[in-house]
């Protein structure tokens, strides 16, 4: 993808951000709209990962994150958009087949999904933000204690989730 269509698509995903209803998507009003935005220059294009290439992409992968941390702290929320975004890397794969993967994420939120995730999937996906320094692969709630936690390395708790990397 050349850098022209990259920065377009920026671009639209930061008025997403700003002006949520040009994509369908509400955020909630009560949260504080974030104090410093990313600008279209800031971003190294040619910076490894650019794995999200649609607005529709960037909302799916955001109404995932929504789903999978409501009530997490925003770590979390980066911790979870990492996972997503180091599968992908990891794995050959776009982060939609990685969300829609049976069984592997919650279904994407159906309510409002706020600045706060939208800014989060943001910041993982075009910044390389990471909450963990290795790649995260695999995380689960503290209510449960799946089959192959003992079979990957365990990164740490943050909120109500545990993070796992790649065995």
């Amino acid at each position: 993808m050349n850098a022209i269509i990259k920065g377009i698509l920026i671009f639209l995903m930061i008025q997403m951000v700003a002006l949520p209803s040009i994509f369908g998507a509400a955020i909630e009003k009560e949260e504080p709209i974030p104090q410093e935005v990313v600008t279209i220059d800031e971003v190294d294009m040619e910076k490894p990962p650019f794995l999200i290439t649609t607005p529709e992409e960037m909302v799916l992968v955001s109404k995932v994150v929504a789903a999978e941390c409501r009530g997490e702290p925003e770590l979390g929320k980066i911790a979870v958009a990492q996972c997503i975004r180091d599968r992908a890397a990891l794995w050959d794969l776009t982060p939609t087949e990685v969300v829609m993967a049976p069984g592997q994420f919650a279904a994407p939120y159906k309510g409002e999904v706020s600045r706060e995730v939208y800014q989060a999937v943001f910041e993982v996906f075009f910044e390389d933000r990471s909450a963990f320094d290795d790649p995260v692969t695999h995380f689960h709630s503290i209510a449960v204690t799946p089959y192959w936690a003992s079979e990957h390395p365990c990164y740490g708790q943050i909120g109500r989730q545990v993070f796992y990397g790649s065995n």
